[in-house]
């Protein structure tokens, strides 16, 4: 476990910035916060490259549990390299609330499961007004340009949108959230403006493991031709997608 910052933290984390390279050859290395135990983290940037050989390498916080409440305003500038498992801003656990947090830093991982701003959260959560804008490269599957996993009952995305070049070199590079596992997955004015390259892809979801998609005024802007369809690229037998106002501006 190793931070810029703090190693692990039970309060508020504000307005906290590092400057530092950090590298770590165990789980939990993170540019501000290792992890949060509880409390919240506001308004917190990375600006200093982060390596890890173990699980979990983010620009803020590798992991968090069901205490930690609150994630909003945090920001990865830096270049983040992880042997298991990379993201811009939040590593592997449970928030309630994760909002206004953005990735411009190049991502690169060699496990699955890797996202622009989130890897993988277990536990119910609204993400809104989250960006990604930094490549984002895996070696195998489920790199989401704002989320890699997810797992629970309902997840909520709010005017979400990814313009980074999502890379996997097996299936499913996506705009916005890889693999569900979850009841329901409301999706609203969220986007994708960056290219997907992979076997199979979708701008909003990868894998349609489980749950049913619910998704209102989203778009996507960028050539897809790899997926059963351009907004989600496989759906598991007895799951639905049902778009609402939803547009696909590539050809434009």
């Amino acid at each position: 476990m190793v931070a810029g910052v703090v190693a692990s933290n039970n309060g508020l984390v504000e307005e906290c910035v590092n400057y530092a390279p950090i590298t770590g050859s165990a789980d939990t290395i993170s540019g501000v916060v290792a992890y949060m135990n509880a409390g919240k983290l506001v308004d917190c940037k990375n600006f200093g490259i982060v390596t890890g050989k173990g699980w979990n390498t983010s620009g803020i916080t590798s992991g968090t549990t069901a205490n930690c409440t609150e994630i909003i305003g945090c920001v990865n500038y830096a270049k983040i390299v992880g042997a298991k498992g990379v993201s811009g801003v939040i590593g592997d656990g449970r928030v309630a609330m994760v909002d206004g947090c953005i990735n411009y830093g190049v991502l690169s991982a060699t496990s699955e499961y890797n996202g622009g701003v989130i890897r993988v959260l277990k536990a119910d959560a609204t993400i809104s007004n989250c960006y990604n804008f930094g490549s984002l490269n895996s070696p195998l599957n489920y790199a989401g340009g704002i989320i890699g996993r997810v797992e629970g009952t309902t997840f909520n995305f709010v005017n979400c949108h990814n313009y980074g070049v999502i890379t996997a070199n097996k299936n499913q590079a996506v705009g916005i959230l890889g693999r569900p596992k979850c009841t329901t997955i409301n999706m609203e004015n969220c986007s994708n403006h960056g290219e997907l390259k992979s076997t199979n892809s979708g701008a909003l979801i990868g894998w349609q493991e489980k749950g049913n998609l619910i998704a209102v005024n989203c778009s996507n802007y960028v050539s897809i031709t790899n997926g059963s369809s351009v907004f989600v690229a496989n759906v598991n037998t007895g799951y639905k997608v049902t778009l609402t106002n939803c547009n696909d501006y590539s050809a434009d």
